[in-house]
């Protein structure tokens, strides 16, 4: 039995039930929070015990922690990204966004930025040891490609790992 409404026929609620149910399985298997990146290959094994998520905790938010790490953190970088990091107690690392609108230019690019900077750092996160980390953007990165911007956090999560190595 079809409802009515002002315009003509709507879709009955439970029609939509069926059809999730026989679409959940597959989107369950395609999840990707399962499998962990090992050089690019996806790996099963030592993924299932390390989560691949950016939960609240791993990033900075409160203006005294942006404030500690500029005044004690050491400063790295390279053409596209600057980045400062300091030592924490929180046991894992955590990640703060400083991408300036003058730089990144409208909030397109600058939103385009931060997902790709999140998204590395959520993938890096358990080579990194427990340090506060500021990224920020220079102007070089305006008009990089993706994979350039990649490949540069890449390198950048590495000499961090490499400074504040235990």
């Amino acid at each position: 039995m079809l409802a009515r409404t002002v315009s003509g026929p709507a879709w009955q609620p439970r029609m939509a039930a069926p059809f999730w149910l026989a679409v959940a399985p597959r989107a369950a298997e395609s999840s990707f929070h399962k499998s962990s990146i090992d050089g690019g290959r996806l790996t099963g094994d030592s993924a299932a015990r390390k989560r691949l998520t950016l939960s609240a905790q791993k990033r900075l938010r409160r203006k005294s922690d942006f404030d500690a790490a500029y005044a004690k953190g050491r400063r790295l970088g390279n053409g596209f990204f600057g980045v400062t990091a300091v030592q924490n107690e929180s046991g894992c690392p955590r990640l703060g966004l400083a991408v300036a609108v003058r730089v990144a230019g409208g909030g397109v690019q600058r939103n385009r930025i931060r997902r790709i900077i999140r998204e590395s750092f959520r993938l890096h996160q358990h080579d990194l040891p427990a340090v506060d980390i500021i990224v920020s953007m220079r102007d070089r990165a305006r008009g990089a490609s993706g994979a350039e911007l990649r490949e540069s956090l890449s390198t950048l999560w590495k000499s961090v790992a490499g400074k504040f190595d235990p």
